[in-house]
């Protein structure tokens, strides 16, 4: 099972695709969405990573925006 993603930054074309989990930290810590992820929105800081089989994409996040709803989550980046 896999959730859908799109990362978002300003200025730049969106980034997505259909991944195993994504990681990122908030002020309570750090943190996990995996595939049927309850509905959940929230800031992010410091890291994204994003994890599909053996491979793995980072980015590093002064502060975002993430949002899990309908099997779909949405993070926005920087703006």
């Amino acid at each position: 099972m896999k959730i859908k993603i799109v990362v978002r930054e300003k200025d730049k074309e969106p980034w997505q695709g259909m991944v195993d989990s994504v990681s990122s930290t908030n002020a309570r810590g750090n943190f996990d969405i995996l595939p049927g992820h309850a509905h959940y929105v929230g800031l992010i800081e410091k890291f994204l990573i994003v994890r599909n089989g053996n491979s793995k994409k980072e980015w590093k996040v002064d502060r975002g925006i993430l949002s899990v709803k309908d099997g779909t989550l949405e993070v926005y980046l920087s703006y």
